[in-house]
């Protein structure tokens, strides 16, 4: 028996971790080259390398929306493999995030993990936002206690270029985000039931043989006629069939009532979704293999 659940849009869930960090630690690897910014299917990425002797880290931020949260890649750092957990952040700070969704990835020969999240979490009460001209390294740590530093400087540069660039992606997706602030009102979802059916029925068969299942969050572009004419993973870190399936029954099956602008006119919007895959015995712990994913960069 397979099920299937369709719920609201929900945040990427970050533990804080009570370990204090020091910036720009002394064995921390220095930059090699500048960052490199490079146009995806679904979004941008900026990437660039870190050396200290013969060891070489490569760290990727991959994003599909502007300001929305990133997909980070740590390529060659000796991450504890299999581990599906690790904690890591951007400094200054006194304090790594947890994230318990960490799958394998790798650039070439070069193995490493993937993992998603806010590029900067949510401060706690009585703190200061980190602004990304203020970021001074990113630290990496895996349950052995195994920490790697890179560091990277400033990152606001960086940023802004990938926010650029994936705003320039949505305007070839036939989305302006200026028009867009303008919208009178915005799409909604219809027989959200019917919709359901269709994608458990949908469930690969692939996927329910190996038992794998998860969630996996979407960035649609909706149409006038209510269509979704393009469907994006936000991250890799559910099975390559089940992230195709869930694109495929939405672009089929999901139907919204269209937004409009302040003529009165359809319009063109995006809506973020997440569907969750779940096997007989419900959703088990999360597996640390993201099912021949591979990152790719200019």
């Amino acid at each position: 028996m397979r099920k299937f659940a369709l719920p609201l849009l929900a945040g990427a869930a970050l533990a804080s971790s009570a370990m204090a960090v020091e910036p720009d630690a002394p064995e921390a690897l220095k930059p090699d080259g500048q960052w490199r910014l490079s146009t995806l299917e679904d979004g941008c990425s900026v990437t660039r390398d870190f050396v200290r002797g013969d060891g070489r880290v490569t760290l990727s931020i991959k994003r599909i929306h502007p300001r929305s949260a990133v997909q980070f890649a740590v390529i060659g750092a000796p991450i504890l493999e299999g581990s599906g957990s690790l904690e890591a952040g951007f400094l200054p700070s006194d304090k790594l995030h947890r994230f318990d969704r960490v799958a394998a990835a790798s650039i070439g020969e070069r193995d490493g993990v993937v993992f998603a999240g806010r590029l900067f979490p949510e401060p706690d009460e009585g703190e200061e936002r980190l602004e990304a001209s203020e970021v001074t390294d990113f630290v990496i740590v895996d349950p052995r206690g195994t920490k790697t530093t890179l560091h990277t400087r400033a990152i606001d540069q960086a940023i802004s270029a990938l926010d650029s660039c994936v705003t320039d992606r949505l305007k070839d997706f036939g989305l302006d985000l200026d028009a867009h602030s303008k919208l009178d009102k915005h799409v909604k979802l219809l027989d959200v039931g019917r919709l359901a059916e269709a994608i458990q029925r949908g469930y690969p068969k692939e996927a329910v043989r190996k038992g794998w299942d998860g969630m996996v969050p979407l960035r649609l572009i909706v149409d006038g006629n209510g269509r979704v004419v393009h469907c994006h993973v936000t991250n890799f870190l559910t099975a390559k069939v089940l992230r195709d399936a869930a694109c495929d029954a939405m672009k089929e099956h999901a139907r919204f009532d269209p937004a409009m602008d302040a003529e009165g006119n359809p319009a063109t919007d995006f809506a973020f979704q997440q569907v969750r895959y779940l096997t007989a015995g419900g959703q088990r712990p999360f597996s640390a293999d993201a099912h021949g994913f591979a990152i790719r960069h200019d």
